[in-house]
């Protein structure tokens, strides 16, 4: 359904039924309807994208014959319970990438250490210039800053999608979510 808006302080999202929140919403061939994304998906799209406001509100909008005190309740409880899960897994996700940095950190250091040792050997060595700059300033100096690499890149880099995640799940979470009937959305 192609009802979805993002006015000042409030997204709003048409959905056919309640369990396209989570679901992909049938096509309509006959109507030239493909089909469209979970409700839930067209959300994370739009609080995403960058946009500097930030809705206070969420809006899920229905037909009226769908709207009942349950399904209103089920809709925040399932949004709730959605970012819940997703907060958990992603804080989950952040520590392992974290722990895996800081364990691969002491072997790095040891590459680090023999890389620099010998491209220290090599480099105050009695060989040819071309074999000491090839290897003590090449080879050895590369080796040791790659045993590096990994652990650094972890430790800095690698949780940045869990934390972009987490927030956008609770930013989700905090938002005040109404239930209200599509056909008066659409006068």
């Amino acid at each position: 359904m192609n009802g979805d808006r993002f006015e000042h302080d409030e997204l709003r999202i048409a959905l056919r039924e309640p369990n396209e929140l989570f679901d992909y919403g049938p096509p309509n061939v006959a109507e030239g309807n493909p089909g469209s994304y979970p409700g839930i998906d067209r959300i994370r799209n739009e609080l995403s994208s960058g946009s500097a406001d930030r809705p206070l509100r969420l809006a899920v909008l229905l037909p009226r014959q769908h709207i009942t005190p349950q399904t209103e309740r089920g809709i925040r409880s399932a949004v709730a319970n959605y970012c819940d899960a997703g907060i958990r897994r992603a804080e989950h996700e952040l520590t392992a990438a974290q722990r895996d940095g800081w364990q691969t950190l002491l072997f790095g250091a040891v590459v680090l250490a023999a890389g620099l040792a010998l491209a220290t050997v090599f480099t105050e060595s009695h060989w040819p210039q071309a074999i000491r700059v090839f290897l003590g300033d090449g080879v050895f100096t590369v080796i040791a800053w790659v045993g590096l690499w990994y652990p650094l890149d972890t430790l800095i880099y690698s949780g940045r999608p869990y934390r972009v995640e987490r927030r956008l799940l609770k930013t989700i979470r905090e938002l005040e979510i109404a239930v209200r009937p599509l056909e008066a959305e659409e006068h």
